[in-house]
């Protein structure tokens, strides 16, 4: 097994009336681990965009798989995961699935499916786009883990970026609901 250190840099990113957390997870300090029963990690996910980036894809047919885990903490939720520009599928498309956990306790070759709370294939076409629905989103305060993984023969890039906001108090979801409710009764009259 290769080593699995991982950069985990924790930045701020200032922006006029607002400060953005993240957590990057990065294979910039080493291979992500290859072994979904010991992922890499867990990270710690912070409020705002946290990247994800790495490389993978086949060398002498055998397939770079990239597994990590990360933690939503209490009061936060996973409510993004968006393919970045930096995301390159060797062939048509790449696979990525989420399961509840420490691990991923799915084998690779079994061409099953099994424990995952759900998985997308991703192709360059797919760069923007949210794919948490197909990954079974949005998700709570918890842990979880990633595969990831591209069979083509070649080394890609890829980035994807887990993005996390607060859960609203539910006092304050029932203020800002009642006062839109008023608002819009004073306009009727």
């Amino acid at each position: 097994m290769r080593g699995i250190a991982a950069a985990v840099v924790v930045f701020a990113v200032m922006v006029p009336g607002s400060v953005a957390w993240g957590t990057l997870i990065s294979e910039g300090a080493g291979d992500l681990s290859n072994n979904g029963l010991a992922p890499s990690g867990p990270f710690v996910l912070t409020l705002g965009s946290n990247p994800v980036t790495g490389s993978y894809g086949a060398q002498g047919g055998v397939p770079d798989r990239d597994y990590f885990s990360f933690v939503v903490p209490v009061g936060y939720r996973l409510d993004q995961v968006l393919v970045g520009a930096g995301f390159t599928a060797g062939g048509s498309v790449s696979f990525i699935g989420i399961e509840v956990g420490p691990q991923v306790t799915v084998d690779p070759t079994s061409g099953s499916t099994g424990n995952l709370l759900g998985f997308a294939l991703v192709g360059a076409g797919d760069i923007g786009t949210d794919i948490l629905n197909q990954l079974g989103g949005p998700l709570g305060e918890g842990t979880y883990s990633v595969w990831i993984q591209e069979t083509r023969q070649g080394v890609f890039p890829y980035e994807y970026r887990f993005q996390v906001a607060v859960i609203p108090e539910p006092g304050v979801a029932m203020v800002a609901v009642a006062v839109g409710g008023g608002l819009l009764g004073r306009r009727r009259r």
